[in-house]
């Protein structure tokens, strides 16, 4: 990239910049919380790519990425671009970075322990028996607030397998 369309990114990448003593926070597009800049790619002014902001951000401060690096966040904030807030790593060091961190965001982490889950363990339970009882599974989205996926899952045993079935109480047998 020429200096003239080096500085032209700099200048509007500083617009999209709002800084503080801790994190410089990306005010501009964000795709799940990380910053996002168009970034010209060839010799045109009309041939552009979005581009993650916290990379452009490093790039900026040091140069040039080298092929398969990551560069990753010592602040654990996706819109953060604070350049010494940033890191170059392979995957292999991002992921132990995001483990002994502890933001696996519940990888390996069953039913209510898990951040993601949805529901808890009695209502997976109870989901699982009015199916197995013959509940179509599409009256069971809006009862329990969840995707068909979701349902389908649960009702199947592929989600929430650990969970105990119910078993139906013996006035009703």
């Amino acid at each position: 990239m020429s200096n003239t369309r080096r500085t032209e990114l700099a200048v509007r990448f500083a617009r999209h910049v709002r800084k503080t003593d801790g994190c410089w926070e990306w005010t501009g597009a964000k795709l799940n919380g990380y910053g996002k800049i168009g970034v010209p790619t060839g010799a045109t002014r009309k041939s552009w790519r979005a581009r993650s902001a916290h990379r452009v951000s490093y790039e900026l401060a040091n140069g040039p990425i080298t092929d398969g690096l990551f560069v990753c966040h010592r602040c654990d904030n996706p819109g953060c671009v604070r350049p010494d807030h940033l890191f170059l790593g392979t995957q292999k060091e991002n992921i132990a970075d995001m483990y002994s961190k502890g933001r696996e965001s519940g990888c390996g982490v069953r039913g209510e322990g898990n951040p993601s889950a949805r529901f808890e363990a009695k209502d997976a339970a109870l989901l699982r028996y009015l199916a197995d009882c013959g509940v179509r599974q599409h009256r069971l989205i809006p009862l329990f607030g969840v995707t068909r996926s979701t349902v389908s899952r649960v009702a199947l045993r592929k989600s929430w397998a650990h969970v105990p079935d119910l078993q139906m109480p013996e006035v009703l047998q």
